[in-house]
């Protein structure tokens, strides 16, 4: 996605991916790419996002772009390489859904609040595709993430998911807790 800057007029960098949280499933920022950008790499905040518009992300200027080493929580999430694209997503029996293809976040939190989730061959014929809401969401970890049953019943009004960290050590096994925010993209 295009960043663009108010002080330029124009778009200083693209967006090549973004960080997300495997705690919260919250985007904390985007890496960008762009030949004029003074870091490598170079990331966006999001709370330093002024708008989300149909031309990009717009920003005050490029003194808003960071380096690694500038903000600490960047620099976790960067350093763990975590990504929800290509996740194979199993539900609690361990039956193969898929795996991520896109997520659906809500603009004002930059919270993901549902998985895209691309189907096996065999099971396509019937749904191509299935989208995961975050609060099916029982456990993250490195290789998949695993939802409830689609027969179970799930409340919606839930206000928190648990979502267990993967990336933890394991002497540290105590959940963390994720506010749910309904509104959608």
């Amino acid at each position: 996605m295009p960043v663009m800057s108010l002080q330029v007029g124009s778009e200083i960098a693209t967006t090549s991916r973004c960080l997300v949280s495997p705690t919260n499933l919250k985007i904390i920022g985007f890496e960008l790419t762009g030949k004029n950008l003074v870091t490598r790499p170079s990331f966006l905040r999001t709370e330093d996002i002024r708008e989300l518009s149909n031309i990009g992300f717009i920003i005050d200027s490029d003194e808003e772009c960071v380096g690694i080493d500038d903000v600490l929580l960047i620099k976790e999430i960067y350093e763990l390489d975590f990504s929800l694209d290509g996740m194979q997503v199993l539900d609690k029996s361990g039956q193969k859904l898929g795996k991520i293809y896109d997520t659906v976040f809500a603009t004002e939190t930059f919270t993901i609040e549902q998985l895209c989730i691309k189907r096996p061959f065999l099971k396509s014929f019937s749904d191509a595709e299935l989208l995961i809401h975050r609060n099916q969401i029982i456990e993250i970890n490195r290789d998949s993430v695993i939802v409830r049953n689609q027969t179970e019943s799930s409340d919606i009004n839930k206000s928190h998911t648990v979502l267990q960290n993967p990336f933890r050590s394991r002497r540290q096994n105590s959940p963390q807790t994720g506010t749910i925010n309904p509104s959608m993209k």
